[in-house]
Parts: C-alpha cells; structure tokens; sequence
C-alpha cells in the first residue's frame, strides 16, 4: 500500500494515474453488466457496449472485465442407502456437465458514471443490435 500512495503523489510515476485513482478512492465504476436478455440478442453483447462506449466516452475513460470461469463439475461425497460414500458425478449426469459461469461488465471513470448509465439506457439495444448486425454481414 505503500508504494500506491508514494505512485499516487508523483504526478511523474508512470502508476501515477491508477494509483490515484486508488488513494483518492476515484476508481472506476461499473455502468454495464452482461444481462441474459442482452446475449439473447448476442452472445457478445457485453463486449459491444464496451467498444461502444469507448467511443462515446473515450477508451482511456472504459473498462472491461471479463470474469468467466472454465465449466467444471461439482465433484462432492454422496453418501448412498447403504452408508457407502459415492462421487455426485457417478449419480449426476448434470453435474458432470456444468455451464461456464460469465460475468461482464464495463466501467466507466466516477465523474461520467451518470451519463454511462443514461447512455446504456437510451442506447443497448441499438448497439447491441448493430454489433450482431455487423457480425452477420462479416460472416457473408
């Protein structure tokens, strides 16, 4: 923590910025988050308001975070009728087949986090709608 606050008070520290940001408690924050109705529409969508937004608010005012995690299984002792100890993946065919977890979202800097949300407001479904579009086209 320390070498954060030294970073955020030299203006000449190339972790100047983010470190700033850090100390000052002006991180970025979070305007967008994937929504299963938004990927309904496409699978990307999240990745199309980010790049959308960079230009509406300038890339060094966005960010993107994806937190997907590998599918797994949920390997876990069963105990059967008979006192037996079994692995849940020998009893369970669905856990043996478990969907990849994804999260996204998209941040903006504090100071236009209101104008973020307006925007993603007023704008989604155009943007994601555009993003597909222009997928579809690439395809062809």
């Amino acid at each position: 923590m320390a070498a954060i606050a030294v970073a955020a008070a030299n203006s000449a520290d190339a972790a100047h910025e983010p470190a700033w940001r850090i100390v000052n408690r002006e991180h970025f924050r979070v305007f967008y988050e994937r929504a299963p109705e938004d990927v309904a529409l496409y699978p990307e969508a999240a990745t199309a308001i980010y790049e959308a937004a960079k230009e509406q608010f300038g890339a060094e005012n966005v960010r993107y975070a994806d937190s997907r995690k590998a599918a797994g299984t949920a390997d876990f002792p069963v105990r059967d009728r008979d006192g037996k100890s079994v692995s849940s993946l020998a009893l369970s065919q669905a856990l043996q087949q478990l969907p990849e977890p994804r999260n996204e979202y998209v941040y903006v800097v504090r100071e236009r986090r209101e104008d973020a949300r307006k925007w993603v407001r007023e704008n989604r479904r155009a943007v994601i709608k555009a993003a597909a579009q222009a997928e579809k086209e690439e395809e062809e």
